[in-house]
């Protein structure tokens, strides 16, 4: 499939891509209330006749000889609520939907399998596919046109919409068969162009040409001034900079590609902290920003979001030993406990750009923004003086205008740090003071609305974020949210009966087969449990998950995973795989990297070759898009021969063993596999399907941590000193 950047594309207007008609309809009742997703019960009181996706509504469109409208958003996206209110509450618009057509509502964060396969549909017909997404489909699901829209003042998009939708009802009327057979022709194209050649189709791609093309590719997006590696939109793109930092680390020390990379990490992280992305005063992170400044902020936060830059502050940390990134790394973590962690331990979906009380026109984000005379009513003189000088709060506002963000109020502020020091002040200092008190004036008013989904992927990203965190800071509080985490989603999520995982919850009501990426994501998140913790539990579950991923994503003909079963979800217009990294790292190269750990460790040379073959059939997005193949990169760079182990041989309650691995863990990168030989159920497990271990089994009062490549034994650490010293010396970090 070739590259389709269409996570980063931005809103645009309404473009119709294709042509049809309707007939009247009968009325139906607003079928939403109830629904797990919270992006759907915002519209449970709508006069639109909506229904979630389903297989009844191919029924009622076949019955009713009707097209289906398809709306697509999601609970935090700012724009989805404007649309609602200006478009979705039309009382015209309204009857055109409810007569001509049936009505369904897509979450893209429930299903964001459906939501890519109508994306690509959207842009293989020339439009861009941002959201909230219109998709019309014929009564047996195929996709006939597409839309989306811009921000005018006027009633131009109204006017638009009534135009499409009466266009389309006509010309269905009037020629079905038309319209049914270049909705046929249009997705065989698509499915044509998709298809993927087998996977022996390709070589295995070398290390020192990945590398190579990795960075030629990232040195020509990045931006040397402020960082990232986007002129216009600014994603910070976690998955380029942890191959950044792999690639730092596997280079020649002091090499010219070493250092280069080194600078592209700090440049990036610094300039976030410098902007706005990273909230100085709420703390979380945007998703993204409309400037190149990192200083326009889209105020939605996700929490995949905050687990994967988490995770990249930590190996920036771990890599430069700054501290300002390991603070980000911690306030972060604190963001994600106090504001998106369910009662049971789980972890929310997001926090919306508006509030639920936000009249309509009000300026997204404005939870965010900040006048100065309003602070002047909250900080005495002194701290308002502090406040304002240090997070760049001025009298006129610091927005400059015009601006992208859409409705923000002259004068308004967006707070960024103004130097780094201001990011992180002292306890009990006057700047520390004012924040404290900020927040706790903006606590009285109605906080941005949450979404309470929990996902079983996106707690998957999570527990892994805790996990490293507990494994690189040697906190052992952040392992045990990550296991009380990681315990639920067993408990709730887990289905012994037909083995298999949910999509998520909300409160205890279980909702959705589990897609790929949620057996992917949390296999990921159990493996970095593991290395956290020694417990062999989650290393057996990390594999029993993945394999289960491999039944039934697995395509034996590609050697890609597919984002569903096609057996067991409503249907979808075509099938579909991720290889690139966008939203949410690429499901295929966290599955490479999980089957690479899990053939390390078990010695499963099966593992490996599933491995290889989805580097290998991701050539050619390797050869296209390189700087976007970031996960994919770290797995070919942890396939490169030979590969690296730290066996730590010790019985668990020995202190000695304890420092012993909380020194490897603080040195080790992720591509050096930690293996822990306990002298208890672990060792017995792995040396009976890894005879190869057995000789790195634990002697009583003798605690070693064994560094080898390929289980070859390079040096013997007996200190933590020396353990922390080798593991560099291994794995070349000065």
């Amino acid at each position: 499939m070739r590259h389709l950047p269409f996570q980063y594309l931005p809103r645009f207007t309404l473009i119709l891509v294709a042509f049809q008609a309707i007939q009247p309809a009968l009325f139906a009742e607003n079928k939403l209330h109830g629904q797990p997703s919270s992006y759907l019960r915002q519209y449970s009181e709508d006069k639109i006749h909506w229904q979630p996706w389903q297989g009844a509504i191919f029924s009622e469109a076949n019955t009713r000889n009707q097209i289906i409208f398809a709306s697509i958003g999601y609970s935090a996206c700012q724009w989805c609520r404007t649309i609602r209110e200006k478009i979705f509450r039309n009382p015209e618009i309204i009857d055109l939907l409810n007569n001509n057509f049936v009505c369904a509502k897509i979450d893209r964060i429930q299903r964001p399998d459906l939501d890519l396969a109508f994306r690509i549909y959207a842009q293989t017909t020339g439009l861009p596919a941002s959201w909230p997404l219109h998709i019309w489909l014929t009564p047996d699901g195929n996709p006939i046109a597409a839309g989306t829209f811009s921000s005018g003042k006027d009633d131009t998009e109204i006017t638009r919409f009534k135009a499409v939708l009466t266009n389309i009802t006509k010309n269905w009327q009037t020629d079905p068969d038309s319209i049914k057979n270049q909705s046929a022709k249009n997705l065989g194209s698509i499915r044509s162009e998709i298809e993927r050649h087998p996977f022996s189709n390709f070589k295995q791609p070398s290390r020192s040409d990945t590398h190579l093309n990795f960075f030629s590719g990232v040195s020509a997006d990045y931006d040397p001034s402020h960082g990232g590696f986007d002129r216009s939109f600014k994603f910070p793109r976690p998955e380029t900079l942890e191959a950044i930092a792999q690639i730092a680390i596997g280079e020649a020390q002091n090499s010219y590609r070493s250092k280069q990379c080194l600078k592209m990490l700090n440049t990036t992280l610094e300039g976030m902290l410098s902007g706005s992305i990273i909230d100085p005063v709420h703390g979380g992170i945007f998703r993204y920003t409309k400037d190149n400044a990192w200083r326009l902020p889209q105020f939605e936060k996700m929490t995949a979001d905050q687990a994967r830059m988490c995770g990249v502050f930590l190996t920036a940390y771990q890599l430069t030993g700054n501290k300002r990134f390991r603070q980000s790394a911690e306030v972060t973590l604190k963001f994600i406990k106090e504001q998106l962690t369910s009662p049971d331990g789980t972890f929310y979906a997001s926090l919306a750009a508006y509030r639920s009380t936000d009249p309509p026109g009000t300026s997204p984000g404005s939870y965010y923004l900040w006048h100065k005379d309003e602070l002047s009513k909250i900080l005495p003189s002194n701290e308002l003086e502090i406040f304002c000088a240090a997070l760049g709060i001025k009298e006129e506002g610091n927005i400059r205008f015009p601006t992208r963000l859409d409705t923000v109020e002259r004068k308004a502020n967006i707070p960024y740090a103004s130097h780094l020091a201001a990011r992180f002040p002292k306890p009990g200092s006057p700047l520390a003071s004012a924040i404290k008190k900020v927040i706790n004036n903006k606590s009285k008013a109605p906080l941005p609305l949450l979404n309470d989904m929990v996902i079983t992927g996106w707690n998957g990203l999570t527990i892994s974020a805790y996990a490293k965190a507990g494994a690189i800071l040697t906190n052992h509080s952040y392992n045990s949210t990550a296991c009380i985490a990681a315990e639920q989603i067993l408990e709730h999520l887990y289905d012994e009966e037909t083995n298999q995982l949910a999509r998520g919850m909300v409160n205890t009501k279980v909702f959705g087969n589990g897609l790929c990426e949620d057996y992917i994501y949390f296999a990921r998140g159990l493996i970095d449990l593991y290395r956290a913790t020694a417990n062999i539990r989650y290393l057996n579950w990390a594999r029993k998950i993945q394999s289960i991923a491999d039944m039934h994503f697995l395509d034996p003909h590609s050697g890609l995973y597919h984002l569903t079963p096609s057996s067991k979800i409503a249907k979808s217009p075509f099938g579909l795989w991720l290889i690139t990294d966008g939203d949410l790292p690429s499901p295929n190269g966290t599955a490479a990297l999980n089957l690479l750990e899990i053939s390390t460790i078990y010695g499963s040379k099966g593992d490996r070759e599933n491995a290889r073959r989805i580097i290998r059939a991701s050539t050619p997005e390797l050869n296209l898009s390189p700087s976007r193949c970031g996960t994919l990169i770290r797995a070919i760079d942890h396939d490169s021969s030979p590969s690296a182990q730290a066996i730590i041989s010790g019985m668990p309650d020995d202190p000695l063993t304890l420092k012993l691995a909380d020194a490897v863990r603080q040195s080790a990168p992720g591509k050096l596999t930690l293996i822990f030989m306990d002298g208890r159920e672990g060792q017995r497990q792995l040396s009976q399907e890894h005879p190869s271990l057995s000789i790195f089994r634990a002697v009583e009062g003798n605690p070693r941590v064994f560094l080898c490549k390929d289980f070859k034994t390079q040096s013997i650490a007996t200190t933590p000193e020396m353990a922390s010293f080798q593991v560099r010396s291994l794995i070349h970090i000065d």
